[in-house]
């Protein structure tokens, strides 16, 4: 599978990760049996001398079964160009407006609408598809770059901005709706950003001053922002997802035998619930969430962080997705 992005698919049914491919599966006695067909998406192979398919990444995933990501280019591999997939289209490679020399897919919503960013002159610029249109969202005042990270399905966008000349911000997050981008006010600084939006309005991300340094994770509705503070025995958050039915993501440093790890969690709006770590593996971190309660993620070992695998936890139970994959 190198240089390819998969999708994981449960045999009977469909389940939206938001930004992350991965697809349900109960987490009963019989989870074991449950298995999943794995679909590699590629670019297409490029010209000589290199002729093979471009490293390819998947980034998001909607409940129609649409995935958006981003590919090298064949004739700069430093460079990458957006995409989305679907079943019926395969891979078609996103627009980007002249003068902007490369682009990245992050999210996209139920409505096939889709965010990212593209690069012009080393900074980047948020950027909106809805079908063949290329919208540039722009920056707040004061900044010189911006990134979109998610969007929901009323048309609100989530990401961060900052001036990367000044420092001033050097993140900030942001909301933007109906073509007018607002800045998050929050209680902790200088920085943050914002990861994602639930239908509801509701964004979270991280607010500090570096993640993994000190970073709370927060929860911003209508205005209102609830500091999620530190994970449990640990130093930091970070969130990284919220459902539809409010349980956000959140990872975090947390200290065990003395030796500094990262871990992940599930905020229900009234606790943190540890989600353990895999069997050999001492790190976890948790990418998203779907309305079931499904989160999905990889862990490592410090000792190797290389060799990381990806897992799927629901109802108190972390599984190894790999383990999941059809015989056939």
């Amino acid at each position: 599978m190198s240089g390819a992005s998969g999708i994981w698919r449960r045999r009977e049914v469909w389940r939206l990760f938001g930004s992350i491919l991965a697809v349900g599966v109960s987490a009963t006695g019989a989870q074991a049996q449950c298995q999943y067909d794995v679909t590699i998406i590629q670019a297409p192979i490029c010209p000589p001398p290199l002729e093979e398919p471009p490293a390819t990444f998947a980034t998001g995933l909607n409940e129609l079964g649409q995935v958006v990501g981003y590919h090298r280019q064949c004739d700069e591999l430093t460079l990458e160009e957006a995409f989305v997939w679907s079943p019926e289209t395969g891979l078609v490679t996103l627009d980007r407006p002249t003068g902007f020399v490369e682009a990245r897919a992050n999210d996209i919503n139920g409505l096939g609408d889709i965010v990212g960013s593209m690069r012009m002159n080393n900074r980047f610029h948020a950027a909106l598809w809805q079908g063949a249109d290329v919208t540039e969202l722009g920056t707040m005042p004061g900044g010189n770059f911006s990134v979109a990270s998610a969007l929901n399905d009323q048309m609100q966008v989530v990401g961060w901005w900052g001036n990367s000349i000044t420092g001033d911000p050097a993140l900030g997050p942001f909301l933007w709706e109906d073509g007018i981008m607002v800045d998050l006010q929050l209680p902790i600084g200088p920085n943050g950003i914002a990861r994602g939006i639930n239908d509801s309005g509701m964004i979270v991300g991280w607010m500090g001053c570096v993640t993994f340094i000190d970073a709370h994770a927060y929860v911003w509705d209508e205005g209102v922002v609830t500091d999620l503070d530190i994970v449990p025995g640990g130093f930091t958050s970070e969130a990284k997802a919220i459902n539809n039915v409010n349980q956000t993501v959140v990872n975090g440093l947390i200290d065990r035998a003395g030796e500094t790890l990262v871990r992940s969690f599930l905020w229900d709006e009234r606790e943190f619930i540890d989600l353990g770590v895999l069997p050999n593996f001492d790190r976890c971190f948790a990418s998203d969430v779907n309305d079931s309660g499904q989160v999905i993620g990889v862990c490592d070992h410090s000792n190797n962080p290389n060799n990381d695998v990806p897992f799927i936890w629901q109802n108190g139970v972390m599984t190894e997705l790999t383990l999941l994959i059809a015989d056939d």
